[in-house]
Formats: C-alpha cells, sequence, structure tokens
C-alpha cells in the first residue's frame, strides 16, 4: 500500500512540474515577443538619445506597456524597461521611473543575453507593486541582430503558480503540493496549513536537503515543515533551482490500513468465537448454522463484500450473524472509498495532460506569429527596393527630356543617391538576417556601380580595407549616401579624361566603439580655397546634414597628395556588430 501511494504522489508531482514548464515557457516566450516590439525598441533609442526621461516619448511608451502589452497577459502585473545603466526609463508603473536597477540579479543576468535568450528571476514581494511577484526579462536589442539598448522585465503575480499548485483535486484532508526555492530554502506557493506562509516559510526537510545537495529527487516518509509525518515525492526544477513537494499526512495516508488491520483483528475473533461456538452449537445440535457462517467467511475471503449471512435466530449465533453483516458492510464501504478515490485521481491526472496540450498549441501558434512577421518584414524590404527602383527610372527618363548638361546632372546624381539606397534594401532582401547590413559588400557593389556610370573614359582601382562591420538600417542608409557623395566626387574630379588613379576606401572600428569612414584619392585634389563646411556643392551639403545631423558625427579633411575625407561618428546605443 506505501508503494501505491508513493506512486501516486509521484504522478501528481510530476504532473504539477510538468504543468509549472509549460506555464514558464509560455511567460518566457511572452517576454521575447515584447523584446522584439519595435515601438519599444525605437521609442527607447529615442529617449537614451535625448537623454529625456520625463519627456514625450517617455508618456508615450508608458501608455503603450499600459494599454497594447498588459492587456495580452491576465497574469502580469507590471512591465518595466531599463537602460544600459540600470535605471528603469518606463513602466506601467510610473512612480517605479528613475529607479536603479544596476545590482538587481533580474537585470544583471538579463543585460548580457542575446536576442530570444530570456532568464527568470527569483520570486519575492516587489516593495513597489505590494505584490508577491515572479520576473522574467529578456535583452532589448537594436534591429537585427545589433546591440543591447536595455532590458524589458515583465512581472507576473505568483498567485497564477498558486492557481496550479493550490489545485488538490484527488489528495484528501491533508494532500498539498507547493514549491520551494533551494538557494534559500523558503516556501514559495501557498500552504495548506499556514496562512501567509508563502515567501515565509523555511522548509529544510530531506527531499529539500537531497535536491540543494546532489540534484537528486527522492520519495518516503519524513517531517515535514510543521514537524508532522508525511509521506511524500519532490520533483527538481534544475534550471530554476526550485523543487515540487506532493505531500500527505501519514495518519490519513494509512487510515485504511488502520481499518483494515482492526478488521482482520475482528474477522479473527469472530473466527475463533466461530469455532467455539461450534463446539457449543455442535453439542446442541445446531451444526447447520455453523456451517452457513463458515461459508459466508469464505465468500467474504474470495472478495465478495457484498455478501451476508442469512440467519435469523435470538441467541449467540444471531447475535454473532449479525454482527459478521455489520463486518461485512464496513469492508464494502471502505473498498468503494478508496475505488473513487483512485477515479479522483485519474480524473485530475487527465485534466492536467488536457491543459498542457492547449499551453503546448498556444506555444506553437506564437512561434508561427513570429514566422509570419519575418516574412512579412522580407516583402517590405522587397516592395522598398523596387519603388525605390521606380522611382530611380523616373529621374532616369527624366534626364531624357532634357539637353542641359547641367539638369542630366542633377538628375544623375539624384538617381545614384536612390540608387544607393535601394542597394541597403536589396541587401536586406537577400539576406537571411533584416537587422544589419554588411558595409563591405554594400561599398564593393556601389563603387562598381559608380565606376560605371562616371568613369567610362578613366581608369581607376578601388583598394577596400578594413571594412568588416554590419550597421543597423538606420545607420546604413545614411552612411551609404555619404560614401555615394564621397566616392562620385572622387571618380568625377580627381582625375581627367585618361588619367589612371586609385581611390582607397577604409571603414573602421576602434576599441571605445568610434567608427570611422575614409575616402582617399590620388589625384589632382580640392583647392585649397574650398570650405567643406561652408560650400554650397548640393553633394557636400548632403554630406554635411547627414554626418552633423543624422551621424552626429564630424568631418576631417587632409590635402597631402590627393584628398582624404575622414568621416568620424558613433554607432546609435552601443557598438557596431561584427
Amino acid at each position: 500500500m506505501e508503494k501505491q501511494i508513493l506512486q501516486d504522489l509521484k504522478a501528481v508531482a510530476e504532473s504539477k512540474k510538468i504543468h509549472i514548464i509549460s506555464f514558464i515557457e509560455a511567460k518566457k516566450c511572452r517576454s521575447i515577443d515584447f523584446s522584439s516590439d519595435g515601438f519599444i525598441r525605437d521609442n527607447l533609442e529615442t529617449i537614451i538619445a535625448r537623454r529625456g526621461y520625463q519627456s514625450y516619448t517617455v508618456t508615450s511608451l508608458n501608455k503603450h506597456l499600459k494599454d497594447n502589452k498588459m492587456p495580452l497577459d491576465p497574469h502580469i502585473v507590471a512591465i518595466t524597461i531599463v537602460d544600459l545603466e540600470g535605471r528603469i526609463i518606463s513602466s506601467t508603473d510610473e512612480t517605479m521611473i528613475g529607479k536603479d536597477m544596476s545590482e538587481q540579479e533580474i537585470y544583471i543576468k538579463s543585460i548580457n543575453k542575446n536576442y530570444g535568450e530570456t532568464y527568470v528571476g527569483q520570486s519575492y514581494k516587489s516593495p513597489y507593486l505590494d505584490i508577491n511577484c515572479i520576473f522574467i526579462s529578456a535583452p532589448l536589442i537594436l534591429k537585427r541582430g545589433g546591440g543591447t539598448i536595455g532590458v524589458i522585465i515583465n512581472a507576473y503575480n505568483l498567485e497564477s503558480l498558486n492557481e496550479i499548485m493550490t489545485n488538490r483535486v484527488g489528495m484528501g484532508e491533508t494532500g498539498e503540493a507547493y514549491l520551494v526555492n533551494n538557494s534559500n530554502k523558503i516556501m514559495l506557493t501557498k500552504s495548506r496549513f499556514i496562512e501567509g506562509a508563502d515567501l515565509k516559510q523555511v522548509v529544510d526537510t530531506a527531499p529539500i536537503r537531497k535536491t540543494t545537495k546532489h540534484g537528486v529527487e527522492m520519495t518516503g516518509i519524513y517531517p515535514d515543515y510543521r514537524g508532522v509525518s508525511i509521506i511524500g515525492a519532490s520533483a527538481y526544477f534544475p534550471e530554476y533551482g526550485w523543487t515540487l513537494l506532493a505531500e500527505m499526512d501519514l495518519a490519513e495516508a494509512f487510515a485504511p490500513l488502520r481499518g483494515l488491520s482492526i478488521t482482520a483483528l475482528v474477522v479473527g475473533s469472530l473466527c475463533g468465537a466461530v469455532a467455539i461456538g461450534m463446539g457449543v452449537v455442535f453439542s446442541l445440535s445446531a451444526s447447520r448454522s455453523i456451517n452457513r457462517l463458515k461459508s459466508a467467511t469464505e465468500i467474504m475471503a474470495s472478495g465478495d463484500l457484498i455478501y451476508r449471512v442469512d440467519i435469523n435466530r435470538k441467541d449467540e449465533i444471531g447475535a454473532l450473524a449479525s454482527g459478521f453483516n455489520v463486518m461485512a458492510g464496513k469492508l464494502n464501504l471502505l473498498y468503494v472509498s478508496m475505488k473513487s478515490r483512485t477515479v479522483e485521481l485519474i480524473k485530475a491526472i487527465k485534466k492536467l495532460k488536457a491543459e498542457i496540450a492547449k499551453r503546448n498549441r498556444a506555444e506553437e501558434q506564437i512561434k508561427i506569429s513570429l514566422r509570419e512577421k519575418e516574412i512579412l518584414l522580407g516583402e517590405v524590404h522587397h516592395r522598398v527596393k523596387n519603388n525605390l527602383q521606380i522611382i530611380s527610372s523616373l529621374l532616369d527618363m527624366g534626364s531624357m527630356q532634357t539637353q542641359n548638361q547641367e539638369t542630366i546632372d542633377l538628375f544623375t546624381d539624384c538617381r545614384n543617391r536612390v540608387d544607393s539606397i535601394a542597394l541597403v534594401h536589396a541587401q536586406l532582401y537577400k539576406s537571411e538576417r533584416f537587422d544589419n547590413i554588411d558595409m563591405e559588400e554594400h561599398i564593393k557593389q556601389l563603387s562598381k556601380y559608380l565606376l560605371q556610370i562616371y568613369a567610362s573614359k578613366k581608369t581607376i582601382k578601388f583598394v577596400i580595407k578594413h571594412a568588416d562591420i554590419h550597421l543597423s538600417i538606420t545607420r546604413a542608409i545614411p552612411c551609404a549616401l555619404v560614401l555615394n557623395e564621397l566616392i562620385s566626387n572622387a571618380i568625377k574630379h580627381a582625375y581627367k579624361e585618361g588619367q589612371k588613379g586609385t581611390i582607397g576606401i577604409s571603414m573602421l572600428e576602434s576599441s571605445d566603439g568610434a567608427m570611422t569612414i575614409s575616402v582617399k584619392d590620388d589625384g589632382m585634389g580640392i583647392p585649397e580655397e574650398i570650405d567643406i563646411d561652408r560650400t554650397n556643392s548640393l553633394g557636400l551639403s548632403l554630406v554635411r546634414n547627414l554626418v552633423y545631423k543624422q551621424l552626429g558625427g564630424i568631418i576631417n579633411i587632409k590635402r597631402n597628395r590627393g584628398t582624404e575625407l575622414i568621416i568620424e561618428f558613433r554607432p546609435q546605443s552601443g557598438r557596431a556588430s561584427r
């Protein structure tokens, strides 16, 4: 009987373990989904760039979290956005904005993770939310594989785990299941016997010591956190450092066995009395009634507890038969009770399996949704590239409608600028990833294209060095336009017709994350009287606006055996990815 009870409790522990793992995985998927929200990421970049923690952008982001994200999951009690310095810059609870999270484990463990990874923190009562919570965090990454710009932390009501653990169907009057944090041996979920024990009650019992020291699960009989002898089974969560215990008071678990012992004693006593009575009855010629009682005993011993002895006498044998029938009735009731409890346990296990299957289907739906987003993003880049090619064709057609060379040159320059942006989107469409641009490949394609346009009567060679750098699309497009202008100017103005030359292009990243773009030619050089910062040239004006306003950088020029233009800037919110 002890073995059967232990097997039943182990089944309960494993079922609830599967239920909890499914629940946590669903919440981790929800956190990953939130971390990929473009609105959150774009607004976080803006807030960091402006250092405006009280700006309209912060208010807009708070509203987005509260109105569009929290309603997606009824278990979420708060969503918090933390920057790279560990300071809260946005939250559904605006009183938390400005708080320092840099020393909190939920922030430290998540800040260095990659996209798609999460961290499940320890459960505790949040001082800001005044509620028992479990925290799950995920890093916020620049679009498509850039650097980390912050962390999103979802706080879930610990009551959601209590809903799983306090479902005690089939566990009797004293059965309970609860979670324990191995690191501090504190009970995480509610106790059946002690009010307010969650996150307070210390549980230093045999199964907790085994999982803490050796990571080994156990079943057996031992004193629980109340000091009461129980029979129980454990299930270990090594990833989270939790142990789940399913237990039942020893007194209740073996109550049927004690009842059977008493019944067996009564049966033995009755059999002894019957044996003694047989001699007396036999002497009084009453052997028939004794034989009927003997037959009834054999029938009950074979398992038929419904059978009753039909002896209607008012003497001692009649009383014995009546007591025998009462005993048989009690045994039958005990058997029916145990069978009913077994049926309840089977129903509970089937219900848990159905819930697990439902959660698995929901998780698969989330994965399908993420794949659909990837396909949609690829199609967007394809459409943008096609639209830019249409604009390029229209500019080309416009240049054919005029004979004025200056106008034709303007059309050509505009077309080349549009084509340089189209090259970026073409690369994104062909790439397996949509979050960054291979700048070395872009420079090769751009220089080859511009050479075909402008250098039909010139022999120019390109030397590309140290350009193994990837940028997000928001930084790659202005860089592409700057490179287009600088390379075009070098091809058109540095060399005379028929002249040979070499144009060197490099893109470097220093150890502190600063980016340097250099375009150097060995041609005639820019005249000394031309000031890059004051010239009215359309191309150089465009370069100034892109570098100063979009890239936040500086421009340097060197006139030594040709011209070298150097652009220096820092990638927005973190270093470029390699």
